[in-house]
This record gives C-alpha cells, structure tokens and sequence, in this order.
C-alpha cells in the first residue's frame, strides 16, 4: 500500500491510500481522486495503480510498485519534469508529482509500518549520508534466511 499525500494548492486534504491492484483515477469529476478547484485538471487526468511486479510475486514483504499514466491535456510533472501524454512512468518514494498547471501538488509514501518509529518527523527521500552508513563495518549472518532478509539493505548503506 503506497500513500498520496496532498503537499499544495487546491488538491489539500487527507491523504490517500493506494490498495494494490486497484486502478485509481485522478480527476476532476467521477473520480477517485478528485481535484475539483483545479481547471487545469482533465476529467481523466491520470491513472495510478499499485501492483506487485511479475518476478517478487512471492515475496510478500516486498513494496509494490507504483506506476502513474499521464492521460491529461495540461500535463502531469513527476519531480518538476513533465510527463508524455499517454505514457506511463514508474514512482519512488518520495516523488513529487504535480497534476495541472496550478500547483495540485502531492508526494509519494509506502505507509511505515513500525510502531517504534514515530511517524510525524521521517524523512524517507534519497540522502547521500544513507548511502555510506555501514561503509567499513562487517555483517555477520547466522543462516541463509537471515542473509537473503537483510543483505539489500546492508549493500544499498554502503557495507
């Protein structure tokens, strides 16, 4: 499940939570993401679906993907960079995307899901310092499970 939270502009409000394998329109009438003050949003602007990728099918503890088609008149900006029409583009966590003209800003979010950590100051976008955290340091694991579990996230730091 991703989360599309409203950053700016007339699309203000509660976020939204994206179930996989649903197809979520964005638009301005008949929708399932409406942005109704925006003229600058088509009827059917855009198209969002969740779905699991082909090859992690069985690995349920794998985020699904997000892909966005742009369908619209006016245009839909993923990070500032305007999408082709009818084209579709993969998300990350953390993208900015822009529907319209007239700042219908939201963000990108897979929902935390750890109670420890508090959810009101995370900062999931991509940072330099992450990328080098376990730079030096030796990983030790007790079993082949605890390996294919934890060794993506201990190379993506650096180690």
């Amino acid at each position: 499940m991703w989360k599309l939270l409203p950053a700016a502009g007339p699309a203000g409000g509660e976020p939204y939570r994206l179930l996989t394998g649903v197809e979520y329109v964005v638009g301005r009438k008949n929708c399932a993401i409406l942005i109704e003050k925006d003229q600058s949003i088509s009827r059917n602007h855009a198209v969002l679906t969740a779905n699991f990728s082909v090859t992690n099918l069985s690995q349920t503890d794998e985020i699904p993907v997000l892909t966005l088609k742009d369908n619209s008149k006016y245009g839909t900006f993923v990070n500032e960079e305007k999408m082709q029409n009818g084209f579709s583009r993969t998300l990350k966590s953390g993208d900015s995307i822009t529907f319209g003209v007239f700042e219908s800003k939201f963000s990108f979010y897979p929902p935390l899901d750890e109670p420890s950590i508090g959810s009101k100051n995370v900062d999931l976008s991509g940072r330099q310092e992450r990328k080098q955290i376990f730079k030096g340091k030796t990983f030790i694991f007790l079993n082949a499970k605890q390996h294919k579990k934890l060794s993506s996230a201990v190379v993506f730091g650096g180690g």
